[in-house]
């Protein structure tokens, strides 16, 4: 009687592992080749995927050329051989605008793109120099001014002749003891009446006057002496008064003698308010 070499529980075993083992050897056969099917296709589309030509040029050159987002690592002046359809070109250059622009590629065309770049508009620093200045503040005067904070004042109050007055100089010293004394360095004087040329020159052709904007765009008239006249009170002083009028009658002077501190002067115009 024959004897069975293996139970047969276990020849069952074994054709189940023969099974899966051809089934998988034939499955990663058909994986291969289905991979490298696809490999050949897209290298044979990259080569025969149709083409035109886009020439790129721009004002000033170097500019960096992206195509659809992507750094063709060229600059202008330049020529690209891509694919048809629909892209996305944009320069960039230091200084100048990104210049951004839609194309269309036709097979066997040439797309010409000529651009003059646009420089970068300078950003304006917004920071406030005043924000640290003190404030001078008169309901009687009827306005408000912030100056220097190393800066002082003094209040003259009303003069002889029927006006006020309020001085400021960057140190005591600058500010005379009695407004005739001597001129300060930016004094501001309300007064009934407003400024003529005679009453701030002998000369008329010594004069210049401006309409300008102070404060929140407040109007307001700009005269400038331009110390051309030795005939006049302070001979070739050069004064500059900014002559506001009240809404409730009167004028406010706002003057700096011989043009000294001519940016801090500036300054002060920017934050003036009436009260």
């Amino acid at each position: 009687m024959n004897k069975e070499i293996l139970p047969k529980k276990h020849r069952y075993f074994i054709w189940v592992i023969v099974y899966l083992l051809g089934v998988g050897t034939g499955l990663l056969t058909y994986a291969y080749v289905v991979q490298k099917d696809i490999e050949s296709i897209s290298l044979i589309s990259q080569i025969t995927s149709p083409k035109g030509t886009l020439n790129i040029s721009s004002t000033p050159q170097g500019a960096k050329i992206y195509l659809d987002e992507k750094d063709t690592k060229k600059v202008t002046p330049a020529e690209l051989k891509i694919k048809t359809g629909k892209h996305t070109l944009k320069l960039t250059l230091e200084d100048y605008q990104d210049y951004t622009q839609e194309v269309f590629i036709e097979k066997g065309g040439t797309t010409e793109v000529t651009t003059i770049l646009e420089k970068k508009i300078p950003q304006i620093d917004e920071t406030d120099e005043t924000s640290d200045w003190k404030t001078f503040t008169s309901t009687d005067y009827g306005f408000s001014i912030k100056y220097p904070p190393n800066w002082v004042y003094k209040d003259y109050g009303k003069l002889p002749e029927g006006s006020k007055m309020v001085a400021f100089a960057d140190k005591t010293s600058n500010l005379p003891a009695e407004q005739s004394d001597q001129p300060a360095i930016i004094g501001i004087s309300i007064a009934d009446q407003a400024i003529s040329i005679g009453s701030l020159s002998l000369c008329p052709n010594n004069v210049k006057k401006e309409n300008i904007s102070i404060g929140s765009n407040i109007s307001a008239i700009k005269w400038s002496t331009l110390g051309n006249c030795v005939d006049d009170m302070f001979g070739d002083a050069k004064i500059v008064t900014i002559e506001v009028k009240k809404s409730n009658g009167g004028y406010i002077h706002i003057e700096n003698f011989n043009n000294q501190q001519k940016s801090i002067f500036e300054k002060m115009l920017t934050t003036f308010k009436f009260i």
